[in-house]
């Protein structure tokens, strides 16, 4: 038997839940902001603990609303998934 997750004290398996509630295409998306938010701290940009709040912030953006439930045709929606979300992580200071 497992314990129920703290989501306060691991905020990005939330993020992961997320995930799962809003289609295929975003594990592309929360792969990609993960990646952009992952070289923005290591660049010193931001502080480790910003690296979910970047994600979070992707996942929650407006332009993600397409995306929802959407069903993969294709690599293209996959690459398009991908670009929209770097696009956005690297917007946000």
């Amino acid at each position: 038997n497992f314990e129920k997750a703290n989501l306060e004290k691991f905020p990005a398996l939330e993020l992961a839940y997320n995930v799962l509630d809003n289609g295929e295409l975003f594990g592309a998306v929360l792969n990609a902001a993960k990646e952009v938010a992952l070289d923005k701290f290591i660049s010193g940009q931001i502080k480790f603990l910003d690296i979910t709040k970047v994600v979070r912030r992707v996942l929650q953006a407006t332009e993600m609303r397409e995306l929802q439930n959407k069903r993969v045709r294709s690599f293209d929606d996959v690459q398009y998934a991908d670009k929209l979300s770097r696009r956005i992580a690297n917007s946000i200071n």
